[in-house]
């Protein structure tokens, strides 16, 4: 993170990390912990901690 950015990378269909990047601002963002579905964690154990980032443009469901 970066001042009040968060930087991130996407991966393509076949799992490899993207050479670019998207940022999210935090300024004014509200952040909250989020329940996945039984059918994400199911599909893998990467969904079982999930965030919702909300800005004022957009939201994001993040799993860490």
């Amino acid at each position: 993170m970066h001042g009040e950015q968060l930087f991130y990378y996407k991966k393509n269909i076949m799992g490899q990390q993207e050479k670019y990047f998207n940022l999210i601002s935090l300024q004014n963002a509200k952040i909250a912990l989020v329940e996945p579905t039984p059918e994400l964690v199911k599909q893998s154990s990467k969904y079982k901690h999930c965030l919702k980032l909300e800005n004022e443009t957009r939201s994001w469901i993040i799993a860490a």
